[in-house]
């Protein structure tokens, strides 16, 4: 059973369609923040006629009401689910930070288990090995400039390119051997998340999909433009060309690869034909079905299930600095085309998100946390530059930070305020569709909850908003909220710096971090104490509107709230954060080169779109 408990969420709206939207937002005394789509100041003419496009970001559902302020009665459940904790998700959830998915036992699930009391349980990918990651890890490349004395002048320009393809070409001689890679788990892991993954992909991509995706050998021809600029890139450099083929063909290999082998590792990564063609949603239906610890095969084999997806549906345009709508789905509804759209349209997704929601339903899990898509303009990778309206919380462009340069004119790959303002009016519909399927099913007796992590980035955007100094940029949510959306107190006093979403920065002569410290070196993806934040809004939500108990290491003696993470242990476990290497200007450069031939794009599925 379910009933409301208290006053309505203050701006509830139910089936967001796009009508339903402009007519709310109106009768909320807020139709102003509807923009005018016949002006041309506001909004591209092309602005698919689905998307609302606002002057101002959707309002965000505080953790006190991540309930939506809709009481679910449980029934007393009898037994121990056999999993405390599952995940689905991507990127963010996989643990993908510097550019690589290394080290999984940092990521936010597997800091939310170690709360739980049941880190040794949960279980998660690996891809440990000497080259530090899937595919390039760029701190571990910054460290290797440190060893060979970047800082002293032992390796200038040219030098330093040559040197970070090196060890892209070692890295792709590691990840080319089987043989080589970390040991996998024998069964199902609790972490199924993937870099890359979008809606769709949670309910379609197997790892036999992803076997018969690999490349050996030559390069296919979709791969044909990122690998000729860099055989030509090479050749440039002075490498013999017989070399420069082999190594743009291995490098430009392993991008390609990267995600087909982290997938892998997820979905079946003992390599068992029962699991070939399993989905995520199928894994963790599997495990909902294994049952408690005390009836196997009966009740719920899931505590708490976490579902944070969506980025994906919208990140190819900040990557790509290029704004390309979707036009419809295949007769599959669950494909977009064109393949090359980089912005799935609101109702384009609200479809395929149909799909995933009923998926969800089947699984066994006692609660179910749902979080909202943060607003992908935000991240660092998209640096704004030029003018901005003292009304606007968008500048005149957004490039690559590499390329913001003093003049006035960018001669860059760049979008528009209009641009940033569609795709962030689009994430806002993908979050009140999120926000709604939780109303939804918590009407129908699921407890089923809300982390609004959209509302998180809002506030903490240190050059949106300019900490809240941007008056009539503010939205008309801001002192109500925006006190309620900020970093743990605790973590900023146990890090002993003040994290930004900025580039991360060490200054070497004062000896401390400047700037930056929430997102890692590729500027899309948390760092460790990044990743801690977002576990403890995970846990203030389980804490705060579910059962859930929280157990010491022996997962057996019960802990007294509040539960709050140790942000002086993480702090001392992010090797960035601890210790920042010297060299990190060159690792970025590093990473400038990927962008400019078109292997950064190739990573997440994209082609660089031709020069104008």
């Amino acid at each position: 059973m379910a009933g409301l408990t208290g006053d309505r969420h203050p701006l509830e709206i139910v089936d967001p369609t796009p009508d339903r939207i402009k007519q709310v937002l109106k009768d909320h005394d807020l139709g102003g923040i509807v923009a005018d789509p016949n002006d041309q100041s506001l909004v591209d003419s092309d602005t698919p006629p689905d998307v609302v496009v606002t002057t101002q970001p959707r309002r965000p559902v505080p953790i006190a009401d991540a309930n939506l302020r809709i009481k679910v009665d449980l029934l007393r459940l009898e037994g121990t689910p056999r999993h405390r904790l599952v995940t689905l998700g991507d990127s963010l959830t996989h643990g993908f930070h510097h550019l690589a998915i290394y080290d999984t036992d940092l990521s936010y699930p597997a800091l939310i288990a170690y709360e739980l009391g049941s880190y040794d349980r949960f279980s998660r990918p690996r891809y440990e090995n000497e080259s530090g990651g899937l595919p390039l890890n760029l701190e571990y490349l910054a460290r290797r400039f440190d060893a060979a004395g970047v800082g002293r002048g032992a390796l200038v320009g040219a030098e330093i390119i040559a040197q970070s393809y090196q060890y892209a070409h070692e890295a792709a001689d590691v990840w080319e051997q089987t043989a080589r890679r970390a040991p996998q788990h024998q069964w199902m892991v609790n972490n199924l998340a993937v870099f890359g993954w979008d809606v769709t992909d949670l309910l379609t991509k197997t790892a036999k999909q992803y076997q018969s995706s690999m490349v050996q050998g030559p390069p296919i021809s979709t791969q044909s433009r990122p690998q000729a600029n860099l055989l030509q890139h090479f050749i440039q450099a002075g490498w013999a060309e017989l070399k420069a083929k082999t190594s743009a063909d291995k490098i430009g290999n392993l991008f390609h690869n990267a995600h087909a082998l982290a997938a892998l590792n997820v979905l079946n990564p003992s390599g068992n034909p029962k699991f070939d063609e399993m989905t995520a949603l199928d894994l963790a239906t599997a495990l909902g079905d294994e049952g408690t610890v005390e009836a196997p095969g009966r009740g719920e084999g899931i505590e708490t299930l976490i579902v944070w997806i969506g980025s994906n549906n919208v990140l190819g345009s900040v990557i790509s600095l290029n704004l390309n709508w979707t036009k419809g789905l295949l007769p599959d509804n669950l494909t977009a085309y064109p393949s090359d759209a980089t912005v799935w349209r609101p109702a384009d997704f609200a479809k395929v998100f149909a799909s995933l929601i009923e998926r969800v339903k089947v699984v066994k899990a006692r609660h179910v946390v749902w979080a909202t898509v943060p607003h992908v303009t935000i991240p660092p990778l998209a640096r704004g530059v030029g003018s901005r309206p003292s009304d606007s919380r968008y500048y005149e462009y957004y490039v690559k930070p590499w390329n913001d340069q003093p003049g006035g004119i960018w001669p860059f790959d760049r979008l528009t305020a209009k641009n940033c303002r569609a795709i962030d009016s689009t994430v806002d519909q993908y979050n009140w569709l999120i926000e709604d399927a939780v109303r939804t099913a918590r009407g129908e007796g699921r407890d089923w909850l809300l982390l609004d992590v959209a509302g998180f980035l809002d506030v903490l955007a240190t050059r949106r908003y300019e900490g809240g100094l941007l008056g009539p940029a503010l939205p008309g949510w801001w002192s109500e909220l925006a006190p309620l959306f900020q970093l743990p107190t605790h973590m900023v006093e146990q890090v002993a710096f003040e994290p930004s979403t900025q580039f991360f920065h060490y200054n070497q002569a004062q000896g401390g971090i400047d700037r930056g410290g929430i997102f890692g070196l590729d500027g899309l993806h948390a760092t460790t104490i990044g990743y801690g934040a977002i576990a403890q809004r995970f846990i203030d939500v389980m804490q705060a509107h579910t059962d859930v108990v929280f157990r010491g290491p022996d997962g057996i003696e019960e802990r007294a709230g509040p539960i709050e993470i140790d942000f002086a242990r993480l702090r001392d476990l992010d090797s960035l954060v601890a210790n920042p290497p010297g060299s990190l200007d060159q690792a970025m450069s590093f990473l400038q080169h990927l962008d400019v031939v078109g292997l950064f794009h190739l990573l997440h599925g994209l082609s660089k779109p031709a020069p104008a």
